[in-house]
């Protein structure tokens, strides 16, 4: 579905923030407007507000970042999740690819924060090198009610994830998603060439 401006119903251009602020009594269904956190339009179900296509591009980034020389858990990437985005039961979908080289088998640790506390984590003791993918969903049950699923390769084969809990998080708040990684040793090296963060609903 395509966002027709200047036809009713199309509120015009907006923030999230301002849109989730603005009162849906008697808002026609269908009713679209652009927001321009993301330059994406949405539009009204009756219940909530939807991405049109149904997903928008939360957070992306395809600069290159390199960690090496501290065994101190350190962030490597962080975006904001508006509040009420998600909805009751959208989900959000974080990807990466990193190369890993680490020295004599230390395990290091590859993970995602939500609001502070690490929900997913994957560990690794590739020696010499390895190349990982690694996805973590988060699906909300309720608005305020998580599962937290992870689907990581490295080469051809599967890693299992280490889901830390499922976490009641109230996402009609804002809350930070963050990339950590916590080497092995001073000597381990990882790089991750870009990350993209998805919400569905």
């Amino acid at each position: 579905m395509r966002l027709i401006r200047n036809q009713p119903p199309y509120l015009g251009a907006m923030t999230w923030a301002a849109l989730f602020a603005l009162s849906t009594a008697g808002l026609a269904v269908g009713t679209q407007v652009l927001i321009t956190d993301w330059n994406q339009p949405f539009i009204w179900s009756g219940t909530q507000w939807n991405p049109v296509g149904g997903s928008v591009r939360l957070a992306q980034a395809g600069t290159i970042l390199s960690l090496t020389g501290t065994t101190a858990q350190t962030s490597l990437a962080s975006f904001n999740v508006p509040g009420g985005v998600m909805g009751a039961t959208g989900r959000i979908e974080l990807e990466f690819q990193c190369t890993m080289a680490t020295n004599g088998g230390a395990t290091t640790i590859i993970g995602t924060k939500i609001g502070g506390i690490t929900v997913m984590s994957l560990t690794s003791t590739a020696n010499p090198s390895a190349e990982l993918s690694y996805r973590h969903t988060m699906r909300n049950i309720s608005a305020s009610d998580q599962r937290h699923l992870g689907l990581n390769s490295r080469g051809d084969a599967l890693v299992q994830a280490v889901r830390a809990s499922d976490r009641a998080l109230d996402t009609s708040a804002a809350f930070t998603m963050e990339i950590i990684a916590i080497p092995g040793s001073t000597a381990t090296s990882l790089t991750i060439t870009g990350y993209s963060a998805t919400l569905h609903k």
